[in-house]
């Protein structure tokens, strides 16, 4: 299981290519349905979130654009003491989408990789990193988490590794000709 952030952003650079290759493949090609994928990916996900304690790492609140809703403003201005509007005029802005975001990258309630608002942390932050979804739906997304997020990273590779989804490398057939 790796865990060390450098290492695995490394490995996932070298592996970008294959791993886009490999999701494809599997959603595309491969005769399981997407609800065999989506067993496999959960047991997977089980065993990996069970070795590593994602709240060591905080890759995703120093990488990831946090977007929020209107009512996980409403939820941190609550636990911070201050009205959404104070709230929204210090720590956010609004873009097109209709959507609030954090101004600032780290995310500006994380310190010494806590969060320092956890248990009234935003919607995104407590789903990430959507592994209850089936990366299949989101590949590029799931790329994206490879590259910094040790729980993804992780279960992409053990899917690579698992038995019943090993691609198999495709072997040149010859024919013989006959002699004329």
């Amino acid at each position: 299981m790796e865990a060390d952030l450098k290492r695995i952003y490394r490995l996932a650079q070298r592996r970008e290519k294959d791993n886009r290759n490999f999701l494809r493949w599997l959603k595309y090609r491969h005769s399981w349905t997407k609800r065999q994928v989506m067993a496999l990916q959960q047991e997977l996900s089980e065993r990996v979130w069970a070795e590593i304690d994602c709240r060591d790492c905080g890759n995703c609140c120093a990488g990831m654009q946090l977007q929020l809703t209107g009512h996980d403003c409403a939820q941190v201005a609550k636990a911070l003491g201050m009205t959404t509007d104070e709230f929204n005029k210090q720590y956010t802005e609004k873009h097109g989408d209709g959507y609030w975001y954090l101004r600032e990258q780290p995310c500006s309630f994380q310190k010494n990789l806590m969060c320092t608002i956890y248990e009234d942390r935003p919607s995104r932050c407590s789903g990430f990193p959507y592994l209850d979804m089936p990366i299949l739906d989101d590949m590029a997304g799931t790329l994206d988490k490879v590259l910094y997020c040790p729980i993804v990273f992780n279960v992409v590779e053990e899917m690579k590794a698992h038995p019943d989804l090993r691609r198999q490398k495709r072997r040149k057939r010859y024919r013989r000709r006959s002699d004329e």
